[in-house]
């Protein structure tokens, strides 16, 4: 915003402009130039520099970029987003030192609009330097430059500094700082026209010139500084790029320096000191001070400075403050390339070139920025260090995103904390920071010999402003809302006589002066301050932009202005106020339990939530908060909001009546056996709030949801009974308890198979250890037995039949189990009697079959006892049969022989413990052959027909064999060919004279044989010659075996090569891996020595149409070389596979003789002649 002001004196009138209230790095006119650098590149062929100026916003805005008559580019920016303008190199850069006539760069916003933020890059080949730059009403009166040595300047770089005039006819007095001497001339330097600028340049470091307005002539105005290099290299101590061996680096990376200065008025006392991420040397810091025996304390060490002088670092790589106890500049450097990493000496790229930014101090923090960070030429990694109080971590966000977890404290001081954070691994160039508290930030990128570093964005200080404020909080706000009341307090630097307020025009002025106007002075950064308070309220009822107007009447010369009235504008934008926003109804609640309120309509412009709960707690902020009510009654919830502006929406409320919560209460029946009804009684108190709903939860995964259950537990265990009761406002109580369910006796009996003679036993079988007691129901209308430990009990029954008898068994925790179960008596008189299956036909080497018959009426067989060869020996095996199914069929196999033999068989049928019957049996079983068969070898495909003979009768009875199966005779021959492949089954069966037989099975695996194939043709060479043997074998695992083996490479291979003295025939035997076996023949005939022709008719009409010489191929090695009569060679060949077709290089030869060498490479002599070619 702007504020103008008039001063009127005795002599003369002077036109002053104020930008003042609170000041930050957003704003609305801003002023840069396009400093002078050290192209890179061929001096030939430089690559010069762009300037382009990137304005953000957090608003939609727009406006125009312009630099001196001829260069206009108007913008629109979309919020939270960037635009880029390039700014025409020609019209804005300045080339050397001077002054230039309307080359300053000017970024003015469009009335009315929202302010911007803009920031400046000089980029090119390996050059980048880029600055944030301040709005016009954060500029200043007086300011100290600040660059580096410039001890490793190339190509006639300067230390250098520049200042843009932004009021008409600006004088200024510079007292120039060389290497850190003070020059005893100083410079007076005139800026006529808004927008003129002025370079100084160098070859001596700049850092502590003094540029300041001149009092008599300038006073309060103010004027636009930057300051750097055009070029330089920052090396670290130690460090020798290029392989140099002494103290003077050669060749290290430069870059110019680039930053605008900030107004004594924006100096701190505070600083963080957080080197550039990943680069392991560290950075260098410099501090300057502004006052005399100004105090700096930075890593460990206190330094005393007078104004202008600075105090430099080594390389430092821990994080820590620099701190002071005045006002002081701190700028912060990064390396060479080379000297920015220890790896960089192996040439591992860790990017980093020569940059300086100015560090904000920590009093001057921000909580909401939108930054720009640059990806320009070979910008490949973007940084910020960001510093704030450890309460705020947890707030901090980019995009919306929480970074709080990247922060760590501050070794040494836990009140802050910092995180260095890669935006590379972010994506993009325009980054919203946001906090709830105040925070430092610092943007940097570097490429491969590239950087650029600059203030991430920043509050600055100012000496004049207003601020309107809320009335009861204190609060100060940069603009208003309709319909609502503000007061309004003013700022000056020195005490006034009096104030003339307008806060709209048309309004009635309002003037303080005498006991109505109060000076309350407040300090700030070591500067003493006057605050006035307007004791009367604003409430404006229009929206858009009001001009409040102050006319303050100073004190002779105060502030270093001309005395008498000033005029203050202020300009203030007023906003219509947010939608009242809704939340949805909550009628009842409950005491002491969370109620959850979330928005009916909620807006995207809103920042603030202000939520009062109607029970006396304190506001919650939370968009869509829970709240603990912890009284009942009636309470009124209320919610107003604040938007992105600070206008707050009119109060939005609703009832909830809370109510007392019930107390849940529940009894169990005295009931703790498992299958038993359990009853569960609801004795809850409601406390004046009706119970609707309950909720049982009996521990064993079932549920009930009503008032009173009853519940059978199945089994015994310790369970947790849950009940939750909900009542008509939604309150709920749970209560639990804990009950132990013990199981019931696990019991059971036996059949005593007993018959009406017997006196029965009854024995109880369980598998529980807490049975206390048994009783019996025998069934038979006797009493029940009375109550014992015993599990055994005798009982007589009167008569056969069949009885349920019932045991009864309580366990020592009183449960009980009932335990029914039929049972027979029988008769005593039962029938022994069984058959003998296929009697006639018993073999000796087959089991008997005995079908039982035994019976007993009334009643059952308990029991069966067999002797199958009984002897009457008390050593008689006997076959022992618990409750036998009727007409059951049982076997046993009796020894073989092959002999005729008779058994005596003896079955005994009982019907209980002493009544039983026996019934005695002989019979006969015939002798049986004993077969053997041994395993029979495995065959092949191609073996004849031959006889088995591995099978035999061993017992000698008489009778025959035959054999079956797939390719065998019943006499035993196997013939492979009728079988075929594979494993196949045989069977020889013997059959004894008397019908009983012996069988016994063998497989057998018939293998095939392999395949050879070999050509019909034989084979002819000539004398000396050889030829491969083209046989051909298919089969698994094969061997090979050629006889003779002379003439031949390689006996055992499937392939040789032959080369016999005379004609030969060789027998090929394969072998497979099993065993099979297949020959075969081929003949080599020996022809003799070659047969030469003398002429042949390379024509192409298919007749002898090449020099072909029979069974000359068979000299493998041979060389054939064929010269014209000139004696060069016209055909050259090893081998003769492909004969001569009369052409040489793919041309035909001339008709006529030719002479031939034919050297057979097998130690004969070559063979020579001539050739006739005809066409």
């Amino acid at each position: 915003m702007k504020l103008f002001f008039t001063s009127l004196s005795l002599l003369f009138i002077c036109s002053l402009k104020i930008f003042a209230q609170n000041i930050s790095n957003e704003g609305t006119e801003f002023w840069v130039c396009f400093a002078s650098h050290i192209p890179a590149g061929n001096i030939n062929n430089p690559q010069l520099a762009s300037l382009s100026v990137f304005i953000t916003s957090k608003y939609n805005t727009s406006g125009v970029v312009t630099c001196g008559t001829n260069y206009s580019v108007r913008f629109n920016v979309t919020a939270n987003t960037v635009t880029e303008v390039k700014v025409d190199r020609n019209a804005s850069y300045l080339p050397t030192m001077g002054t230039y006539i309307n080359q300053g760069i000017r970024v003015l916003i469009d009335a009315g609009q929202p302010k911007a933020v803009v920031y400046a890059h000089v980029f090119a080949g390996a050059r980048s330097a880029a600055t944030l730059v301040l709005p016009v009403e954060a500029l200043g009166q007086k300011y100290y430059t600040i660059a580096y040595s410039q001890q490793y300047n190339t190509g006639g770089s300067k230390s250098q500094f520049e200042v843009v005039c932004v009021e008409p006819n600006t004088k200024l007095n510079i007292t120039l700082r060389l290497n850190g001497v003070v020059q005893p001339t100083p410079l007076t330097v005139t800026l006529a026209n808004v927008g003129d600028v002025y370079q100084y340049q160098n070859d001596q470091d700049i850092s502590g010139t003094l540029i300041e307005v001149d009092a008599s002539t300038s006073s309060c105005k103010r004027f636009a500084t930057f300051s750097g290099s055009s070029a330089l290299a920052i090396l670290a101590p130690g460090c020798f790029p290029s392989g140099s061996n002494t103290n003077t680096a050669l060749n290290p990376s430069y870059d110019p320096l680039f930053q605008q200065l900030y107004p004594l008025e924006s100096w701190g006392q505070k600083f963080p000191l957080i080197p550039f991420s990943e680069r392991n040397t560290g950075a260098i810091f410099r501090i300057l001070a502004s006052v005399n025996n100004t105090t700096v304390s930075i890593a460990g060490s206190n330094v005393s400075l007078n104004a202008g002088e600075f105090y430099e670092t080594k390389p430092l790589t821990d994080v820590g403050l620099i701190t002071a106890d005045q006002p002081v500049m701190v700028a912060e450097y990064a390396l060479t390339e080379y000297c920015a990493d220890s790896r960089n000496y192996g040439r591992t790229k860790i990017p980093s070139d020569p940059d300086m930014v100015i560090l904000n101090p920590l009093e001057y923090s921000i909580k909401d920025v939108t930054m720009y960070s640059s990806t320009k030429l070979a910008i490949t990694e973007q940084f910020i260090n960001v510093m704030i109080p450890t309460t705020g971590v947890k707030s901090f966000k980019i995009n919306g995103t929480d970074f709080s977890a990247r922060f760590s404290q501050v070794p040494g001081n836990n009140l802050y904390s910092y995180a260095q954070i890669n935006l590379t691994l972010i994506g993009g160039t325009n980054f919203n920071l946001t906090a709830d508290v105040g925070f430092n930030a610092m943007a940097y990128g570097f490429g491969d010999f590239e950087s650029y570093a600059y203030s991430a964005g920043t509050n600055l200080a100012a000496s004049t402003f207003v601020n309107a404020v809320r009335p009861g909080t204190n609060e100060a706000i940069p603009n208003a809302c309709t319909d609502e009341k503000f007061d309004f307090k003013l700022v000056l630097p020195y005490m006034a006589t009096k104030l003339v307020w307008t806060l709209e025009a048309g309004d009635p002025t309002f003037t303080q002066v005498g006991r109505n106007l109060v000076a309350k002075p407040i300090p700030i950064n070591g500067k003493l301050l006057f605050e006035y308070r307007l004791p009367v309220s604003k409430i404006y009822t229009t929206t858009g932009k009001k001009k409040i107007t102050i006319v303050a009447t100073q004190p002779a010369s105060a502030g270093g202005c001309p005395s008498g009235d000033v005029t203050l504008n202020f300009d203030f934008i007023i906003y219509d106020p947010p939608p009242l926003t809704e939340f949805n109804p909550n009628e009842k609640g409950c005491i002491n339990t969370s109620v959850a309120y979330t928005l009916k309509n909620p807006s995207a412009d809103i920042l603030n939530y202000f939520w009062d709960f109607g029970d006396g707690t304190p506001q919650s902020t939370e968009k869509n908060p829970n709240h603990v009510f912890t009284t009942t009654g009636i309470k009124q919830v209320s919610l107003y909001v604040k938007n992105d502006v600070a206008c707050v929406s009119n109060v939005f409320s609703l009832p909830i009546e809370i109510f007392a919560q019930p107390v849940a209460s529940f009894s169990i029946e005295n009931v703790s056996c498992v299958q038993q009804n359990i009853q569960f009684t609801d004795n809850s108190a409601q406390n004046g709030n009706r119970v609707t709903s309950y909720l049982w939860d009996f521990g064993d995964s079932t549920t009930s949801d009503i008032k009173n259950p009853i519940h059978i537990y199945q089994k015994p265990g310790n369970y947790v009974i849950t009940m939750k009761i909900s009542t008509e406002a939604g309150c709920e109580s749970i209560i639990s308890k804990s009950k132990t369910i013990y199981g019931s006796p696990v019991i059971d009996f036996a059949d005593p198979a007993a018959c009406f003679s017997d006196q029965v036993k009854f024995v109880a079988i369980t598998t529980s250890l807490d049975v206390n007691t048994y009783q019996w129901d025998f069934g038979d209308g006797t009493p029940i037995s009375a109550a014992s430990s015993s599990p055994e009990v005798l009982h007589q029954y009167a008569s056969p039949n069949i009885y349920t008898v019932k045991l009864i068994a309580v366990s020592f925790n009183g449960c009980k189990t009932v335990f029914p179960k039929q049972i027979t008596i029988s008769g005593s008189q039962p029938k022994a009697d069984f058959n003998v299956i296929n009697i006639k036909k018993l073999c000796s080497n087959q089991p008997v079959q005995f079908q039982d018959l035994s019976k007993v009426n009334p009643g059952k067989i308990t029991k069966l006892e067999w002797i199958y060869n009984y002897t009457g020996s008390l050593t008689d095996s006997v076959t022992t049969i618990i409750n036998p199914k009727p007409n059951a069929i049982y076997q046993f196999k009796y020894p073989a022989s092959k002999d005729d033999l008779t058994y005596k068989v003896r079955l005994r049928a009982y019907s209980g413990a002493i009544c039983f019957k026996d019934y005695p049996l002989d019979i006969k079983i015939k002798g049986s052959p004993d077969v053997r068969f041994d395993p029979i070898p495995s065959t092949c495909l191609n073996i004849n027909p031959f006889k088995i003979k591995e099978a035999t009768e061993l017992s000698g009875i008489k009778g025959s064999g035959v054999f079956t199966g797939k390719g065998v005779s019943p006499d035993g021959y196997f013939n492979p060919i009728d079988t075929g492949l594979g494993t196949s089954e045989i069977t020889y069966t013997f059959t004894a004279t008397n019908g009983c037989t012996d069988t016994k099975k063998q497989n057998i695996t018939v293998f095939p044989v392999p395949i050879i194939s070999i050509g019909a043709a034989d084979a002819v060479i000539l004398l000396g010659g050889q030829t491969i043997l083209k046989a051909s074998a298919k089969g698994e695992g094969l061997s090979y075996q050629w006889q003779p083996s002379s003439g031949l490479s390689n006996d055992k291979i499937l392939n040789p090569i032959a080369s016999p003295k005379e004609t030969t025939t060789y027998n090929l035997t394969v072998t497979s891996s099993d065993g099979c076996i297949e020959t075969a023949q081929v003949n080599v005939i020996v022809a003799g020595l070659p047969e030469i022709p003398n002429t042949f008719t390379p024509n192409n009409d298919g007749v002898n149409d090449t020099w072909n010489i029979k069974y000359l191929e068979t000299y493998v090695n041979a060389k054939i070389t064929i010269f014209n009569r000139f004696g060069n060679p016209v055909f050259n060949s090893t081998g003769y596979d492909v004969p001569w077709d009369g052409k040489t290089k793919g041309k035909e030869v001339p008709v006529g003789v030719y002479y031939y060498i034919i050297d057979p490479k097998n130690g004969d002599k070559p063979f020579t002649g001539s050739v006739t070619v005809i066409r």
